[in-house]
């Protein structure tokens, strides 16, 4: 409402925890017909440019723009090559991660998952960059922790509060041309991006392209789940007396 009455709407949020995929707030407004920009900061696990442990958290940045086809245009990514739920996956399955994704509470890369307690920031010092910026928005700028100060979200209870902080921002599409022209120019940029001449096996895509793939497989065949989740999902079926289907 502030973006269409203003241009555009910026929105800080406070007292906050685990917001889920920013991309669930962002798409939101792009499906309406805005430019949305959504972040949020975590706690410690981005291991420091030059350091030897965490300062950031692996702070998501989450870009979305309407189009005509399919689903908007949308960037959701965390500044970190891994994501820290793939550490914990490893190590339920016990198995290596690959080189360079983590390090050890040295600062040391390692493949061990039972070993690794960071993640490494993409692009060297550009990910550890982009990292503060988001939790300058989300930190600072709310007046929420920040940094080492945020507790931990795989120790902490369910019911301690985090302090975490959130930024959107939504922009209307027509504040240089008109709503068809970004559309349009939306749309064809996506065909020309998609039609790209590919190495073999591979396609050229846009941001969101391979998740949009993923959503639709899984619409179809279920979602795959590790023996940790299927083991917990089991346990609370049974606790609640719910009849738990798996194919």
């Amino acid at each position: 409402e502030i973006a269409e009455s203003q241009g555009i709407g910026v929105v800080a949020v406070s007292n906050s925890s685990h917001p889920g995929a920013m991309a669930s707030m962002a798409l939101k407004a792009a499906r309406e017909g805005y430019i949305a920009f959504a972040f949020t900061h975590a706690d410690s696990l981005l291991l420091s440019h030059g350091g030897t442990r965490s300062y950031f958290g692996t702070n998501p940045i989450c870009f979305a723009a309407p189009r005509v086809d399919q689903e908007p245009y949308c960037l959701d990514m965390a500044p970190t090559i891994i994501p820290f739920n793939r550490v914990l996956m490893h190590r339920n399955s016990d198995t290596p991660l690959e080189s360079g994704v983590a390090a050890d509470e040295f600062g040391k890369p390692t493949t061990d998952p039972h070993k690794a307690i960071a993640v490494m920031p993409i692009g060297d010092y550009k990910g550890y960059a982009l990292t503060s910026m988001v939790e300058i928005l989300c930190g600072v700028y709310t007046g929420m922790n920040f940094g080492r100060a945020i507790p931990s979200m795989f120790k902490s209870k369910m019911n301690e509060p985090r302090k975490l902080g959130q930024f959107y921002m939504v922009m209307r599409i027509d504040g240089v041309i008109s709503i068809a022209d970004f559309i349009e120019s939306m749309q064809q940029m996506t065909d020309e991006v998609r039609a790209e001449p590919a190495i073999d096996g591979e396609s050229v895509m846009l941001p969101g392209d391979p998740q949009m793939i993923c959503a639709k497989k899984r619409m179809k065949d279920g979602i795959p789940l590790d023996d940790s989740t299927l083991d917990a999902l089991v346990e609370m079926s049974k606790k609640n007396n719910v009849i738990l289907k798996l194919i």
